[in-house]
């Protein structure tokens, strides 16, 4: 699994790029609020600015134990949100962008 510093340029550079999706769930209107457009991608950049290493966990998706997840919880101007997310071929999937 890749470490913090590498996750954390990889998925600036998706939502950057436009390279991102949403993974569907039942609850996806309250917990991706990126997928809602109540947050824009240029915001989650901000948010994943303001992390370090200590606000990020890797985990394993709880559907597919083999797929790494990445778990971001900002500090500062965005304490109490929530981001998670893995990488596919082609961008990042959002599970959850919520506070």
């Amino acid at each position: 699994m890749m470490g913090f510093k590498e996750t954390k340029a990889k998925v600036i550079e998706c939502l950057r790029q436009g390279n991102f999706a949403h993974e569907p769930r039942k609850d996806i209107n309250a917990s991706n609020l990126l997928h809602t457009q109540v947050v824009s991608p240029t915001e989650v950049v901000e948010m994943v600015l303001c992390c370090s290493g200590q606000d990020y966990k890797p985990d394993f998706h709880d559907a597919d134990r083999s797929v790494p997840i990445h778990i971001l919880k900002p500090k500062g101007k965005y304490d109490g949100w929530y981001i998670k997310f893995y990488f596919v071929t082609d961008g990042t999937m959002f599970i959850s962008v919520h506070n």
